[in-house]
Formats: C-alpha cells, structure tokens, sequence
C-alpha cells in the first residue's frame, strides 16, 4: 500500500492506495507499477486521481480537469502506520 499527500486548490487529501489502485494504473499505462521508479509526474498524479475517485473524496472528473487543480502530490509519511523495532538490552559480548 502507498499513501499520497495530495494538496490542491480546494483543500489538503491523503489518497491511500489500494491494489485495485495500482491495477487502474497498469491499465491505464500499459506499464506495470515499477513504472513509479521513473518518477513521471503523471504517474503519480493518476494514481493519487484514483485512489481518491474510489474513496469518493473528488468530483467525477476527467483527469486533467482534477490535475488542473493539485499544486502537489508526494509520498505520504507512513511512519504512523510503521512498527516501532525492538529494543534490547541484551549483553552482547
């Protein structure tokens, strides 16, 4: 799962990417999602538009009119979600 900060002309959205997310992009792109790696802008523009279309969050719009609106999309901080490691104090020699 990713989640994306979204920030746009109407307000800040945190799109959660679902697997059905990343199949709408591989779909749409003919690419599979390693495509992300190329760091393309459209890429990562379409998927936040997807996954916040799926969650209900945006209008029904085509996606360059919604584009038209975002300042900025980029990776969320996941470390909310993350699991702390382990602390030790085992003796270790």
């Amino acid at each position: 799962m990713m989640n994306l900060k979204v920030v746009a002309t109407n307000g800040t959205f945190e799109a959660r990417c679902l697997p059905i997310d990343f199949i709408d992009f591989e779909e749409h792109f003919d690419k599979p999602v390693t495509a992300l790696e190329q760091g393309r802008i459209t890429h990562l523009y379409f998927l936040a538009f997807t996954a916040l279309r799926r969650a209900n969050k945006i209008d029904d719009v085509d996606f360059k009119v919604w584009a038209a609106t975002v300042v900025s999309v980029e990776q969320a901080d996941d470390d909310a979600d993350a699991i702390p490691p382990l602390e030790s104090n085992q003796p270790t020699g």
